[in-house]
């Protein structure tokens, strides 16, 4: 889940200012996280790939957005699973990145 001061960098600001360190960020998966790693992400590519009329200079922009969205996810995923460890590892094995299609598991294999 985003928190925007997080994003923003005013918490950041704020446990600098009152002079204790920031706290160590915490794996949750609520919501929308359940199903799919990167919800947001893909309501972005389904806003820019479902379109009444895909001209050529449509495509170009989906095309190279969902080109910049895969490399952002590629690094992010990385970043994440140095920061939260084997929580977002198992958190990666269960639900899938993108497509909201649940995962086999072994005993339905």
């Amino acid at each position: 889940m985003i928190n925007h001061f997080e994003l923003f960098g005013l918490q950041q600001v704020y446990y600098y200012f009152i002079g204790r360190p920031r706290p160590s960020p915490e794996f949750t998966d609520r919501f929308l996280y359940k199903i799919v790693r990167h919800p947001l992400q893909l309501g972005i590519l389904i806003g820019i790939w479902f379109t009444a009329t895909m001209t050529m200079t449509h495509l170009m922009l989906s095309a190279t957005m969902t080109l910049y969205i895969f490399i952002g996810l590629h690094l992010e995923e990385r970043d994440l699973v140095a920061t939260l460890g084997q929580g977002y590892e198992n958190y990666r094995k269960r639900v899938r990145m993108i497509l909201p299609i649940p995962k086999r598991t072994n005993a339905a294999k």
